[in-house]
């Protein structure tokens, strides 16, 4: 879980962006790493290139720029540029990027669908959506990090307007376009 940073009052009138004003609002962002047991644990002081520098930071986009599986940052900052930080952990698991399409509406993403991944007895759940951050908008793609696991038995999608299918499993490591109206009806349980 990656947190971007920065006092976010000030007074009543606007200086300029590159003003040294803002230096009293700047603080370091934090990333907290899951332990696999449902804590996470802070990790912050050994990730010096998102966490090292203080700056008044405002957006935080995440997605994979690069096609290869792993989640990327970019963090936008007042008065600054905005920085890409790319994914670059060895040792990844597996991984799977859906992303889901109703063709009633032009094929474009399906916006709010809840995506489930089931897999060995255990399940992921993801959504269709862009929007976490502030005025920055996330790749719409549900992203799941699935460690060991390298094939999927699954995926339950509740599209948009309450209707569920199955679709049927399939390998990691991919990016997999699901079209609504493609899978088999399914019951409201899910998988």
């Amino acid at each position: 879980m990656a947190v971007a940073n920065g006092l976010p009052y000030g007074p009543p009138y606007d200086p300029p962006l590159n003003s040294q004003f803002w230096n009293a609002y700047a603080q370091c962002n934090h990333l907290f790493v899951n332990d696999g047991q449902g804590r996470f644990q802070e990790r912050s002081a050994l990730e010096p290139a998102l966490c090292g520098q203080a700056a008044v930071w405002r957006g935080l986009i995440c997605g994979d720029i690069n096609g290869d599986g792993a989640l990327d940052l970019l963090a936008t900052a007042t008065g600054g540029r905005a920085r890409l930080f790319r994914n670059v952990a060895p040792h990844r698991g597996h991984w799977l990027l859906v992303n889901a399409a109703d063709p009633a509406h032009g094929g474009r993403p399906a916006y709010g669908a809840e995506i489930r991944v089931e897999a060995g007895g255990r399940r992921w759940l993801g959504w269709i959506s862009p929007s976490f951050g502030y005025c920055s908008s996330n790749d719409h793609r549900a992203h799941f990090g699935l460690g060991a696991v390298e094939q999927v038995d699954a995926i339950w999608v509740r599209w948009p307007d309450g209707g569920d299918e199955i679709f049927p499993g399939v390998r990691t490591d991919q990016v997999l376009q699901l079209v609504k109206g493609t899978g088999r009806p399914a019951s409201a349980a899910g998988p």
